[in-house]
């Protein structure tokens, strides 16, 4: 992939990591989940970089208020920990086709 196109693959997942992290599209617990845990593994290439405390970056405010939220820390390391083969360029795309 040509620089250009990175570049504007990483626009738009930016873009759109912006629209979930302020509930501009609905989606279920389980995509905000799996969104969320792909803009991770996009942001933290080594898990044990991750910071608990700034989950809030990357899933929709409702799921911060919601029920789920007693359980949100724990599926979001699930759902990284199963990502983690994928490159960052990979999940950024995915992130970009599920959204």
């Amino acid at each position: 992939m040509c620089g250009r196109h990175k570049v504007t693959i990483h626009q738009l997942y930016l873009q759109l990591r912006s629209d979930l992290s302020n509930d501009r599209f609905s989606c279920t617990n389980e995509q905000a989940i799996h969104l969320g845990a792909l803009a991770l593994r996009v942001e933290y290439p080594d898990i044990s970089q991750f910071v608990v405390d700034s989950v809030e970056h990357y899933v929709a405010p409702s799921l911060l208020h919601g029920p789920a939220r007693t359980d949100l820390h724990s599926s979001l390391i699930h759902k990284l920990e199963s990502l983690a083969e994928l490159s960052r360029d990979d999940a950024r795309l995915q992130f970009i086709q599920v959204h």
